[in-house]
This record gives structure tokens, sequence and C-alpha cells, in this order.
């Protein structure tokens, strides 16, 4: 026993050691001479991991079998075949059991190894994500073998279990929670059931059910907590909608949600996305998927406001111990690095890592940090890991905070390597400092008292226009007569403010708004709409407040003033939606949420009329001016304006219905059309809609129709909701309103023209119930099967010619929707090919470029084609956007503005813009007119 006392007392906790050392032989004394010959690490390890040590005590052959094997470091399909091997001819209890012993083996050769110096910290991480990985794959497996003998196996199968966060990284720790969410591959097919005693098949479930259950009941046989322990704690929560949200989802379903929906943490969480095991080919599928969400082809410096307030959220939370949450810890280093890459990987693809020290060298290698920066983030970061695993190794318990005890600290501190505790603490306070400083370079806001801005010194002074011009023209403002004159009259209102408060105010504010309206791209626009703006902020002295304590407000308020007419006069209108602006913008809300929010506004008191039209221009602002920052794309921006007009529609349908009293069975549901339909309205649009009911139409119906028509239409202070365009109806404007599913279905098959088939390609039901929705889409897609080889090639080529001809304007410009190559060229051709494929297409989409990659998949026109395609009708779509919310509809080449449109498009200069739009438009033509032709 002296030996082993002698050896105990070399380790960092003598005590725990030795005593651990004398429980193992009272219960294991055939053992001695094994344990003898093992001293040293298993010394070490009783010191180091009370949890494997009682596992130890009951379990010495797993012991011993680990300390045989100790220097070979197995793969992880070595372990995933070990593994499933133990696992023949075992029931569910007992392979909760297996599972669960399996990965404690696992762990004594992978502590020895990392306390023994045999694996340093990052080899140690990636035995441990290994070890993840294999028994999560095993897992998988088994789980969907019971399933099977329940269910049958689904149709085409395809599966795949992505790990995130430390998982992700392959830097797991000693008892972190293991990130996963499952996808699968089709939607459609159900499984092949299983045989009944009676004969025939029982138990036959959609494959969308079957997955769902896969991934729950995998998660559940891992993080069940038996006699045995568990073997890893399972957060699924990433997923979408997370906890609400289906534990399986199909990729298609993943890119809709991160297209409309996905934030800033999820882009953070998703830079460490990795295939764990299941389908690989549908693994790379999702990895490619994910890509155009997560890295962003500008520089995006938003994700630092993002990523600072999710920090705050944090830092209000956890304790100042916390090593992983708390200050100058690991999850600021991360951030840290997370953010840059965030920032600047959509155009360095060298800087797309998942491990954190890979990521950390690319960002100096690519000059974004310094070589001082890099040594201290990196080493502080690997300290503060092994920090983490030496708290969290001892009873296998998920804390990030150093003991609080005496005598826990002071073992701690030895583990380290530190001849005391107060060394310790000392030493990882000093860090933690360092850290912080770092990030703080990032993250914190500047601090001290803000100048009023360059643009004090003339509104207050009385100086001469030379001066003037002097500065504007230093300040890059190249239309200096208009704005001299803007700025002129700026200082007259200040001078001749409704009081003397008001004045001061104005003094103090208005100094930084004309420094913002100079620092836009179209600094005289600015400063004309702050002219005309100031007149109400000058008799509105809470507004003036505002702006005093909003930054947000006044740039944002100037970015619509310089790029959008049409916001400005929705603002100069009504300044209470300067809320807006002050909030700052959410960039992106779900249909549920919007609908939420128009139905609180009814409810409190605010009526239908008003609330519609409030809430549209409320939600125009939002999404007009995250647009314009290049927070979002232009597809959440026409599908964020389809949202709202959704869920404006809905609510008015339903809310009419109830004031009509119209019975249950009579209801008017509302089907959108064109660019409703297909999800791809923009500012200014018309919405194209027809009223049908599921059973029979009735003079209670109609007349709810009409109510709504003129609740959506009728002219009020606020203007109209918006204009219902309801001549797609059967007969057009001479038809009846309403009409039901047997009427449409009649009138589609007899009587419908070509073009009323082909603008049922963009039909859906934005309001009604779910039978009405089935029963609609039934008969539209059987119509559009039956119906379109009517429609010929030369029909298109003609009504393409007739739309041309009736309304192009000559002479006006560009015309990025009508002329040759444009918009409606792509949508033409697109619904040319749908109607000439239709019968390989399993289901009919209504948006183009959906429409679009499902042709290219089923090779109705080549990849570089449809690519090309879809690439220029998104390019075509922004620039549409911008000109509507600047209330013009063509490129004028003559025009000014111009330059601002080539600036927001990324050309330096207009010609450029000009000319590879012209090239472009040149080149859509050509490709259309081939489709035509093949």
């Amino acid at each position: 026993m002296n030996r082993f006392k002698e050896v105990s007392g070399k380790t960092p906790d003598p005590e725990r050691a030795l005593k651990n050392i004398e429980t193992f032989l009272q219960v294991n004394p055939e053992f001695r001479d094994k344990l003898q010959a093992y001293i040293r690490p298993i010394a070490n390890l009783f010191a180091y991991s009370q949890y494997l040590a009682n596992y130890s005590v009951r379990s010495p052959h797993a012991l011993f079998k680990a300390l045989d094997n100790l220097k070979k470091i197995e793969h992880k399909r070595e372990m995933f075949n070990e593994l499933t091997g133990g696992l023949t001819g075992q029931d569910y209890e007992e392979a909760l059991r297996v599972f669960r012993e399996f990965k404690k083996e696992k762990m004594i050769g992978i502590t020895v190894r990392d306390i023994m110096g045999i694996s340093d910290i990052t080899g140690s991480m990636e035995q441990m994500s290994d070890l993840a990985d294999a028994v999560i794959h095993a897992a998988l497996n088994y789980i969907k073998e019971q399933l099977e003998r329940k269910f049958g196996a689904p149709e085409d199968y395809s599966f795949a279990v992505f790990a995130l966060g430390k998982l992700g990284a392959q830097e797991l720790n000693y008892s972190s929670d293991v990130d996963i969410i499952f996808v699968y591959g089709g939607e459609e097919g159900h499984t092949t059931g299983a045989g009944s005693p009676m004969g025939g098949l029982i138990n036959i479930i959609d494959n969308h059910e079957f997955y769902c259950r896969l991934a729950t009941e995998t998660g559940k046989f891992l993080s069940l907590n038996t006699g045995d322990g568990f073997v890893y704690r399972v957060d699924m929560r990433l997923r979408p909608d997370g906890q609400r949200g289906d534990a399986a989802l199909s990729l298609g379903s993943y890119e809709l949600y991160y297209e409309s929906f996905g934030r800033e943490w999820e882009r953070l969480a998703l830079i460490r996305a990795r295939f764990v095991c299941g389908d690989e080919s549908l693994g790379k599928d999702f990895i490619e998927m994910i890509q155009p969400f997560l890295w962003r082809k500008y520089i995006d410096f938003s994700t630092i406001d993002e990523i600072r307030s999710l920090k705050t959220r944090i830092d209000a939370t956890f304790r100042k111990d916390d090593i992983k949450r708390g200050y100058g810890g690991i999850r600021e280093i991360e951030f840290f690095i997370q953010s840059l890459q965030l920032i600047y990987g959509g155009r360095e693809p060298v800087l797309r890592q998942r491990k954190t020290l890979i990521a950390l060298y690319m960002l100096k290698q690519k000059n974004l940090i310094g070589d001082d920066d890099h040594i201290l983030l990196a080493e502080n970061y690997i300290y503060l890991r092994k920090v983490e695993h030496y708290i969290q190794m001892l009873n296998d318990v998920q804390t990030h905070v150093i003991p609080s005890g005496k005598g826990q600290r002071e073992a701690l501190a030895r583990k380290l390597g530190y001849r005391s505790m107060n060394e310790f603490v000392k030493d990882l306070e000093k860090r933690r400092l360092m850290i912080r400083d770092t990030y703080n370079l990032l993250f914190k806001p500047g601090e001290g008292v803000e100048e009023q801005g360059g643009a004090g010194f003339f509104l207050d002074a009385d100086i001469g226009d030379e001066v003037l011009r002097e500065y504007l023209l230093s300040r890059g403002v190249p239309d200096t007569a208009d704005s001299m004159k803007h700025i002129n009259k700026i200082r007259e209102g200040i001078i001749s403010a409704h009081s003397l408060k008001g004045r001061k105010i104005l003094r103090v504010i208005m100094p930084g708004l004309v420094d913002e309206a100079l620092s836009t791209p179209a600094a005289g626009t600015a400063l004309k709409n702050l002219v005309r703006f100031m007149d109400i902020l000058s008799a509105n002295e809470p507004y003036l407040r505002t702006f005093m304590d909003s930054d947000i407000l006044s740039k944002a308020l100037l970015k619509v003033f310089s790029q959008s007419d049409y916001l400005t006069r929705i603002i100069l209108g009504n300044p209470e939606y300067l809320d807006i602006l002050s909030g700052g913008a959410t960039r992106r809300k779900t249909l549920l949420l919007l609908k939420n929010e128009l139905k609180g506004m009814v409810k409190s008191g605010m009526s239908l009329n008003y609330a519609v039209r409030v809430f549209k221009r409320s939600e125009e602002i939002r999404l007009g001016l995250v647009f314009l920052n290049r927070q979002i794309d232009v597809w959440h921006f026409v599908r964020g304006l389809t949202k709202v007009a959704e869920s404006i529609v809905d609510i008015a349908a339903e809310e009419t219905g109830m004031e009509m009293k119209v019975p249950p069975g009579n209801n008017v549901y509302v089907a959108a059309m064109g660019k409703f339909g297909g999800r791809e309205i923009t500012i200014g649009s018309d919405l194209d809609i027809l009223f049908f009911v599921e059973k029979e139409i009735s003079d209670l119906s109609i007349r709810s129709a009409e109510k709504f028509l003129r609740l959506m239409q009728a002219y009020t202070k606020d203007g109209i909701a918006y204009r219902i365009d309801t001549r797609l109806r059967p007969d057009g404007s001479k038809g009846p309103l309403v009409n039901d599913i047997k009427g449409y279905r009649n009138y589609y098959m007899k009587h419908a023209g070509n073009w009323e088939i082909q603008a049922l390609l963009k039909a859906r039901p934005v309001s009604a119930s779910r039978d009405g929705v089935c029963a609609f889409m039934k008969i539209r897609d059987e119509i559009l099967r039956l119906r379109a080889c009517e429609i010929t090639r030369g029909d298109f080529i003609d009504m393409r010619s007739r739309i041309m001809k009736e309304l192009r304007k000559p002479g006006t410009g560009i015309d990025i929707k009508l002329d040759s190559g444009g918009i409606e060229e792509i949508e033409f051709a697109v619904q040319f090919l749908q109607l000439r494929y239709i019968n390989a297409l399993k289901f009919i989409p209504q948006g183009t470029v959906n429409a679009l990659k499902i042709l290219g998949r089923i090779g109705a026109l080549e990849s570089e084609d449809m690519k090309y395609l879809s690439d220029s009708y998104g390019y075509y779509r922004s620039i549409e956007s911008y000109l509507r919310l600047s209330l013009k509809n063509v490129v004028n080449e003559g025009d000014k503005e111009i330059v601002y449109l080539s600036e927001f498009m990324g050309f330096d200069s207009t010609d450029e813009f000009l000319s590879q739009l012209h090239e472009r438009m040149g080149r859509v033509a050509e490709i259309a007119h081939m489709l035509y032709e093949s």
C-alpha cells in the first residue's frame, strides 16, 4: 500500500486518488497485480475523475481493457462496428445498457490519454467527437430497425443526421450536450407496413411521420437516464421552430425555413454544421443548400449588432465564475471568431471553417486579425478548454463554473500546473481580461459624448455660400446648388422654430441629421425630404426628443429619405410610423406572427378598415428599410410583402365573413393569382384574386365578397389597402364574382381560353379551410394536366407580343418588366416549359424560381441556362423593387438618379451597369427564343 500511497501523492488530488484505489481493491482484490502494473495512469484517473473511478470499481474489466489499448486511438468506423456487433440479439432494455457501458469504457481511454499527456487537448476533443459520431450512428441504425419491424420500411429511404455546436466542430468536451438535427429527402411516400396476424398489412404511416419518430426515438434512446445513466444529453432545439417544430424535416422544408425565417443565431450555429451519418448524398445536398443563407456575398457588419445583443442576454444570465459564458470566456472567443467568419466569409471561402483554431488561423492569414491577437486567443482558447475539461471530468457534470470549495479549487490549480490556488486565480483573471479587451475591439460600442457632427458649424454660424460649397464638395456631394438651398432652408427652420425649447432641440439634432443626409448616396434628395420633415418635427416636440435618444432612427430615416420616395411619402403623411424606424427593423416575420399582430390591432379597438392600412404601411416600411440596407435579399423582400398581403387578405376575409354572419359551409374563400399567387408581389402590386366556396353559392356569400372588396379598395385618408383585380375569374368582369369548385372546374375544362389556363399556374388559396385548399388545388392540378397540351408555342409567343404592344410605352426608358429579355420574358418561357413538361412534374409550383429549379432537375433545360435565368430573374426583381420604392417603373438612362440604382446593384459606374443590363437582357431573350424552338 506504500507504493499506492506514494504514487497517489504525486497526483493533483492525492486524497481522492488514494481513497479510490483503496475502494477499488476492497471490491476487486483479485486485480491487485493488474492495478500495480498500471498504477500511475490509474492513480491519475482516480484523482481527476470520480465518475470514472466509480465506474472502474464496478467494471474492472472495462478499466483494464481500456488501459491495454491505451496507445491505440480508434477510428469512428471501428467503434461503430464494435458497438453494433455487441447489439446482436439484444432487446431494447439490454441495448440501452450496452450503449451506456460502451461510452464509459471508451471515455476511460480518452481521459487517461488526456491527463497523461498522450493526447493534447485538440486530440481529446476529436476523440470524444468521433466516439459521439459512432454512438449516434449506431443508435440511429438500431432505432431504424425497431421502427421498421413495427411500420415497415419507408419508401425511397433518405435520412441524415447533422451535428452542430461543439460536436459539429469536433470539439466536444467531457460533459457536452450533443446538438443534432435530422433531415430527410423527399416529402412523398409511406412505409410498407407490417404483416398482421390476420393477413394483410397494418401500421402504414407516411414517410414524414416515420422520420419524425426515427429522430425522436433516437434522441430519447441516447438521453434516457436509466440505472446505467445516459449516453448523451441530446439537444434538438436548433431545428426550425425549436421544440415546437417537427423533429425531422425535409431538405426542401429546411431550405424554405432558412430562406424565409432564418435568424442570425441560426447562421452562427450552422457555421459548424457537419454530416454525422445517414445518406451521404443528402448530407452533401444539405451542406450545399445552407451556403447562401450562411455566407452572404456582401460584407455583413450587421452581424456584430446581432451577436452583441445575444451576448448581452447571456451576460445577464450567467455567473462571473462561468468560464464558458461569462466575461473573457470561451464563448467570447468563439463569438469573436464566428462574427468575423460571417462578416467576411461570403467573400473569403477560406474562412468557412468549423474548427475554432483553424478558423482563427485563417483570420490571421487574411490579415483580419494581427499575430498578437491570434496568439492571445489561440493560447487562451486551449487553456480555457483545458480548465473546462478538468472541471467536467471530475463528476461528469455539465458545468463551466470554477468550483467554489477551497479543496476543489486547489486540486484544479494543481491539475493545471500551478503551485497555489491564488496563482491560478490571478492568472485566470488576467487571461480573461485580455480576452475581454480583444472581444471589445469588435463588439463594444464607442463610449463618451458624441460629437455634434461636421454639419454643426454651418448650421449655427453665418457663413458664406462659397465656404458651404467647398464643404459640400469635400463631402463628395455632386448637386451642390440644390443641397445648399436645402441646407439654408434647414438653417432658417431652426431659427424660426415654434418655441425656444424646440429651437434648442433642433440645434442639437439637426447637425446629426444633415451629416447623415450628406453621407447617403442621394444627398440632395435626402436633404430635400429632410426640409419637408423639419416642419413636422418643429411642430411636434415629442418627436424631437425621440431623435435625441436614437441614432438608429436618424440613420434609418435618412436612408429612407435618400432612396425611397414611396416610403418617404408614407412617413411624411403620418409621423407615427417613426416608431417602426426607432425600434430597428425586424428582418423577418412569419405569416402566423403577421396575422396575430393584425388581429391584435383589431382586438385593441382599432377598426378593421384602419388597421389593415396602418399594418400594411408599417410592414412596407420595415421590409423596405432592411431591403435598402441590404440586410435581406429581394426574395425575402417580395416574399415578405406577399406574406403581409396574405395576412391582410385572410384576416379581412375572416372578419367580413363573421360580420355578415355567413354560416359554415358558405364561407367565401380567396385564391391568389399572378404575382400574388407566385409569392412575388412588390411595392405597388395589385392583388389578382378569385373568390370561391366549397359548397353552394348563396346571396350572403356574394355580399360578403363585395364587402371584402369595399374594405380593401375604399379610399380613406390613409389611402387604399390594395387594388384588387378579380378579372381573372370565369368570363372576366362580366362573370359571377363568386363561384363554387364545380363551377370553376366546369368553366376551365370547357370554356377557358389558353391565357386563363396559363394563369392557373400561379393560382393558390390564401384564405381557405384545409378542405377548401385541397379541393381547389386538386382541380387546378387536374385542369393544368388535361389542358396543357392545347397551348402551343405560338400561343405563348402571340400572348407575349400582344402584352408588349398593348402595355409597353415607347421611348420611356428600359422597362425591366415588359421589354424583350426582361421579367415577363422569363416568366413566359418558364410557364411554357411547365405546361410542356407538365406530366413530368410531381407537383406544379407557383413561383418562377422554384419552377426553374424543378425544370432544371427534370432536364427541361440545361443547368447553365436554368442558373442564368434564375440569377437574371432575381437581378431584375431587385431592380424593379428599387424602382418601385423610388416611385419609378423604368430605368431611365437620362435620369441623374440612375447613379443610385447603379450603386445599389453593386456597380461603380452607370455605364457599366447599363452595359451589363443590356447584355443580360439580350442573353435572356436568346435563351427564351431557344426554349420555344427546342
